[in-house]
Formats: structure tokens, C-alpha cells, sequence
């Protein structure tokens, strides 16, 4: 057994996870106050947010996990509630020395390299337990980030820095290793404790921290059989921002769905040998997507010195530094071209076409890079999204809190669903099912509209159509109506008294009316949010600092900031103004016009959306 940070006990088996923790997807509109309460009525807290996929991590006594979950899987607040469950390194390297780097030529690096040898704008992040400065590494990296503790970006266990210097290392320097990718940048990203051992939370927070960090490729060498909530959503944030993702099969000799591996749009990389064989310890099944050398590979040791090493989590970067070559030789594909050239270029091994042990085949550098010099970006995208309310239907009676179900789809992909009542925002959800939680007894009882629109990372968005609900929640009888007859003498007697008002004059009427406009509550107005920089219409490059302002009469709580639809991330607020500045590197940004909004959150769960500023590129 081992403990994490807060002493709570995480068995060492396969399925592991944090005995006292949850990991907990809130529905659109759902607003951290709004997600606390219902928390606390079920005795868990918030320990952490991840606000790009409407997650939180929440603490819940051990013994009461599985009641929890269940208690909290059944709130019409939530999307999906699990355990945050640990994920494994798979590769700790082998000490024998191997000669030779037989990987590079049986994939045809070589021939590849005499088109690209890389471009440092293209960026590979490893998300992983760090990476070592070592000398074939030190020039490549790029200030990273430790999401896991506080020793820095540096490897404790001699993984991710062999996983990097097969993707990227120096070459041709006359000293250690040669990698495939040689002129690109490495991102390092450690989410692995110095036990290799990591949460879902974590992984989550890496990988959407490496696609707001400028990382073309994203590589995953890590795995684990249960999914997780928010972990899918996070793979979708990192690949709707165009990078590609690449995860280790797993070595269980298994065909049980690893993840991240197996989600959608990762490709799964298992492993062979140097005869072409597949590797026995690698995992298979139809979720494999291609296959790459993973034994006897030769690259880079954190204590400065290189070796052999044996896994699918060394075969994983063997493709992501395909990858990273594809992209380097033409920089205009779309994340999903470079995944169907890399298939498409494999070398089929096994049976005929597709099977589950080597997918598309074992990948061919030069096959790829070719495939990509002769391969067109993709046109601009100019078709909407379309979107529609599907729950609850048109004319529905409805009350407490309602949940409200959105169907959206794109050409390309939709990066999220905004719904409005009654013209004002309630919130934005960014992760299919697409569905949000509305407390309709913050309104008045009657009719109300509602309206979704869908975005794409191109800016465009649908509409649905409006459908119109009635809320009907009970109204509280008044206290004061047994008061206001204080003897048995039957109403009528009391209904003379009140009979002259009319006739004293008209100055009575106002009071009149006053009485029962008291019996509802306005519904609160939603925050007032602007883009202050940079001005619409202008001309951007570099990093653009983006000013965003917003006030509103209830306390804010957040303000989050959005270039064509996709998140660049959120800051606190703790009163009823607040400002904040938001950094938009442009580099990976297309050419042409791009949107830039924001939202601010107050304390009672209204969302306010600013006016769109409209910037060229």
C-alpha cells in the first residue's frame, strides 16, 4: 500500500485509486457555489477545479465512497461522477546495453529525413514523470510545468526522459542518440510522482495544460483500464485546440481498453520487435490504432548516460515523433489529417488490412512524411454547426431543477454549446453529452424560452430552435392569510372595509399594484462583460494580451476567456468588479479572422457573455 498526499490508503492493483477522493462532471450552468452546496448536503468538499472540462475534485470520507458516488451519480447537477483512479508508468528501462538503433532504419527515418528533419515551432509535449536536462536534451527544452509536486520538471525515475530522446533528442551532434524528430521542441509535462504513480486529475490537467501551452503533439506513455470523469472531455480540449495525441498500448498481454489509449481521436500505439514481430508483452485489441518498434531502443538516461529499453511507452514516442515530422513537412494539416497519413502510411503487418494486434500497421517515417508533402491543408471551414433542444420538448411543464439536454454536431467538431433562457446566458458546456442543470425556481413561474448555440474552432455557430416551457413550481402560501381574519366573522365583512380604497382617489392604485408583483422574484440580471484589448478589427501576431472586464451587482466568482470558441483559460474573482488579462499565442493560430469573447460567473450562478471581438491574423 502507499498513501497519497492526504494519507488516505491506494491499493497497488491494477484498477487502483484515491481511496477519499471523486472525480465529479458538472452539467452546463452548474456554478461552483451551485456544485458546493449540493456537495455538502452529501458531506463531500471541493478540493480542486478543472474548469475547462466543468470538473471538480472532491474529498469524501473513505469509508463512504461508493455511497457518495451513487448519492452524487443521481443529481441532476452532475454529467458523470467516478473514483479518481491512478494511472501506471509502463516502461521502467531494462540496464542492457544495446548496440544499435535498429528502430530508425526499419521505419525509414532516414529516407524521411532527407525532406524534414523537424521544425522547433512544432512541439511535442511529454506528459510524463519530467524530463532531465541531459546533454542531448538540455537545448530542446522548453520551460514546462510540475502538476504533481514541487521538485520542478526534472525526472525522478528515468521515464519520460528516455521517452523524450526517442521522440526528439539532438542528432547529428556527434554525441548519444539520434532521434526521429530532431530539430523539435520538447514541452515537458510531469504529472508522475517520484513512485510512478499518477491521478486522473492530474492527467487531466496535463494534457489540457500542454494544448493551452503551445504543444503540436501531445505523448502519452502511460495507461490504465477505467475511465475517468472529465479525462475524455480533456482528450477533446487538447485535440479541438489541432494537437495530435499519442498513448502506450499498455504490456499486459492484454486486449482490455487501456486509456487514454482507447479514447477517441488518441492514437493507441502498440509494440514490435526488431524482426517485425509484435511485441508479447504489448496490449491489443480493435482500439489499436497503428504499431511502432518498442524493444531494445536505444535513447537518452536521466543520470546522463543511454541504454536499451523495452515497453509500449518507448513505442508511443516512436509515433509521436513521426508525427511531429509530418507536421513539420506541411504545416498546414488538420490534427485529424496527420492521424489518417500515419495509418495510412503504415506498413501492414499480420493479418491482411486492420487487426487488432498491429492496427494500421507498424508506422514508416518516410511513407508519412511523403504522404504529407503531397497532401493539401484543409479548406476553410465555413460550415455551422447545427444544434437543437431535444429535452425537454416544446410546451413541457417544468420545475426544481431541470435538466436540459442539447444535440450538436459540426463537420469538423463542435468545442462547445452555449444555452440562454430567456436571451440571458445560463452557461456553456464544452464536452458532449451536451447538457445543463437549470434551477427554475430562480424564476418566476409562467413561460420562458430557451435557446442553445453550438460553436466550432472556426468561429462559426447554430442556433437551435427556440423552445418555449412553463414553469410551475409551488407558490408558498402566505403565512399572513389566517392572521389577516382574526375573528370567526365570515370574509365578506372584512371585504366592505377595503371597498371605499377605489373611490378615494387614484392615488390609491399604485399600492394596489405593488401587492402582487411582491409575490415573485425578478430573476437576477446577469454580469456585464466586456473585451477591453485588443480593440475589434484589429491586426494581431505574436502573444496577444487579452484585458477582459466585468462587473455585476452579486459578488464574481470567475472570468474565462475564449479565442474561436476554445477556453484560454479562467481566473478568480471576489467581488462585484473584477478585471483579468489573458495571454493568446497566435503562432498556432491559422491565418484570417478569429473571435475573441469571454464570461463572468457571479455567486448566484447567472452567466454573463461579452459582445465578440472580431481580429485578424
Amino acid at each position: 500500500m502507499v498513501h497519497d498526499s492526504t494519507g488516505a490508503r491506494v491499493a497497488q492493483a491494477g484498477d487502483d485509486f484515491i481511496a477519499d477522493q471523486l472525480l465529479v462532471q458538472a452539467r452546463g450552468g452548474v456554478s461552483d457555489k451551485w456544485a458546493a452546496r449540493v456537495f455538502s448536503k452529501h458531506g463531500a468538499s471541493i478540493i480542486e477545479t478543472i474548469p475547462a472540462v466543468h470538473t471538480y475534485v472532491v474529498s469524501v470520507p473513505a469509508q463512504k465512497l461508493d455511497s457518495v458516488r451513487r448519492a452524487l451519480a443521481r443529481e441532476p447537477q452532475f454529467k458523470s461522477v467516478s473514483k479518481n483512479f491512478a494511472r501506471r508508468l509502463q516502461l521502467i528501462p531494462n540496464d542492457y546495453w544495446y548496440p544499435g538503433e535498429w528502430h530508425l532504419p526499419i521505419i525509414e527515418a532516414p529516407q524521411a529525413w532527407d525532406i524534414t528533419i523537424g521544425n522547433p515551432n512544432v512541439v511535442i509535449a511529454i506528459v510524463d514523470s519530467g524530463v532531465s536536462p541531459v546533454a542531448d536534451l538540455a537545448a530542446k527544452l522548453l520551460p514546462g510545468t510540475n502538476l504533481i509536486d514541487s521538485t520542478g520538471t526534472e525526472d525522478d525515475l528515468n521515464h519520460g526522459t528516455g521517452v523524450a530522446g526517442v521522440a526528439a533528442a539532438s542528432s547529428n551532434n556527434s554525441i548519444g542518440v539520434a532521434s526521429i524528430a530532431w530539430l523539435n521542441d520538447i514541452l515537458p509535462v510531469k504529472i508522475f510522482n517520484s513512485t510512478g504513480t499518477t491521478t486522473c486529475s492530474a492527467v487531466d490537467n496535463g494534457i489540457i495544460w500542454a494544448a493551452d501551452n503551445g504543444a503540436s503533439v501531445i505523448n502519452m506513455s502511460f495507461s490504465g483500464t477505467s475511465e475517468c470523469s472529465g479525462e475524455s472531455s480533456a482528450i477533446s480540449y487538447a485535440w479541438n485546440k489541432g494537437a495530435v495525441l499519442v498513448a502506450a498500448a499498455g504490456n499486459s498481454s492484454s486486449s482490455t481498453p487501456n486509456y487514454p489509449a482507447a479514447y477517441s481521436n488518441v492514437l493507441a500505439v502498440s509494440a514490435t520487435t526488431s524482426t517485425d514481430s509484435f511485441l508479447s508483452s504489448s496490449d491489443f485489441g480493435n482500439w489499436i490504432s497503428v504499431s511502432a518498434p518498442g524493444c531494445g531502443i536505444y535513447t537518452t538516461y536521466n543520470n546522463g548516460g543511454y541504454g536499451g529499453s523495452c515497453g509500449t511507452s518507448i513505442a508511443a514516442p516512436v509515433v509521436s515523433g513521426v508525427a511531429a515530422l509530418v507536421m513539420s513537412a506541411n504545416l498546414g494539416l488538420s490534427n485529424a489529417q496527420v492521424n489518417s497519413i500515419i495509418e495510412q502510411s503504415a506498413d501492414d503487418l499480420g493479418t491482411p488490412g486492420y487487426d487488432e494486434y498491429y492496427g494500421w500497421g507498424r508506422v514508416n517515417a518516410y511513407k508519412a512524411v511523403l504522404a504529407a508533402t503531397g497532401t493539401a491543408g484543409p479548406p476553410p471551414d465555413t460550415t455551422p454547426p447545427t444544434a437543437s433542444i431535444t429535452s425537454p420538448s416544446a410546451g413541457a411543464t417544468v420545475s426544481g431543477t431541470t435538466t436540459i439536454d442539447v444535440a450538436a454536431s459540426d463537420n469538423v467538431g463542435v468545442t462547445k454549446v452555449q444555452l440562454y433562457v430567456d436571451g440571458t446566458s445560463l452557461g456553456i458546456d464544452t464536452s458532449t453529452p451536451f447538457s445543463f442543470a437549470w434551477d427554475t425556481t430562480q424564476v418566476s413561474n409562467g413561460s420562458h424560452s430557451l435557446e442553445a448555440i453550438a460553436y466550432d474552432a472556426a468561429g462559426n455557430q447554430g442556433a437551435s430552435a427556440v423552445v418555449g416551457v412553463t414553469v410551475s413550481n409551488p407558490v408558498a402560501t402566505p403565512t399572513l392569510t389566517p392572521t389577516a381574519t382574526p375573528t370567526s366573522k365570515p370574509t365578506p365583512t372584512a371585504t366592505p372595509t377595503r371597498t371605499p380604497t377605489p373611490t378615494a382617489t387614484q392615488t390609491q392604485t399604485p399600492t394596489a399594484t405593488a401587492t402582487p408583483t411582491s409575490t415573485s422574484t425578478p430573476a437576477p440580471v446577469t454580469p456585464s462583460v466586456s473585451v477591453m484589448s485588443p480593440n475589434n478589427g484589429s491586426v494581431v501576431s505574436g502573444v496577444v494580451k487579452i484585458q477582459v472586464s466585468a462587473s455585476d451587482s452579486s459578488s464574481l466568482t470567475q472570468m474565462q476567456a475564449f479565442v474561436d470558441g476554445n477556453s484560454l483559460g479562467s481566473s478568480t474573482c471576489s467581488s462585484t468588479s473584477c478585471s483579468g488579462s489573458f495571454n493568446w499565442n497566435t503562432k498556432k493560430a491559422s491565418n484570417g479572422t478569429h473571435m475573441i469573447s469571454a464570461t463572468a460567473s457571479a455567486a448566484n450562478g447567472k452567466v454573463g457573455t461579452s459582445a465578440p471581438v472580431s481580429v485578424t491574423k
